[in-house]
């Protein structure tokens, strides 16, 4: 991970850090979320930006297209403001569980929509990772994060 920050981030600043960690789960009858770019917080900087973000997914569960996999537009970090994605450009970031995902902040991205009847990731993995991870759930149940390791 470090290699892949300091080839990424490195050209455009001296240091860098972790900005966010979290755990999120997508349910079943999940709509697609809307496609974004994580430099979006960064208006400051014309479209296309410098690369300030690497985003990372870990894959805690296996990612398909039917349950939620992120998806990803390839290349899209070079786009000239305003270009939209056509439906062939998205794909499912599909992988198995322990696998990890990196992607340019201004690639856009968004999590896919989740169509299997049950909900099949949140007890089964929260009781695997209990141990290790304190669980801080939004007060609608939405979505969580992981804020520290239990002793």
């Amino acid at each position: 991970m470090l290699a892949a920050c300091d080839a990424v981030l490195k050209p455009n600043c001296e240091t860098y850090q972790l900005h966010v960690g979290s755990a999120l789960v997508v349910g079943p009858g999940a709509t697609m979320q809307i496609l974004h770019r994580e430099d979006d917080a960064c208006p400051f900087f014309k479209v296309t930006r410098p690369n300030l973000v690497l985003a990372s997914m870990w894959a805690i569960s296996d990612f398909t297209a039917s349950n939620g996999a992120t998806n990803l537009v390839p290349g899209s970090h070079r786009w000239q403001e305003g270009r939209e994605a056509r439906p062939d450009e998205i794909v499912a970031a599909e992988m198995p569980t322990g696998s990890v995902l990196l992607w340019m902040s201004g690639t856009l991205h968004g999590a896919g929509a989740d169509r299997i009847s049950r909900f099949e990731s949140a007890d089964e993995h929260r009781d695997n990772y209990e141990g290790r991870f304190i669980w801080n759930e939004g007060p609608d149940h939405s979505s969580s994060s992981i804020v520290g390791t239990a002793a």
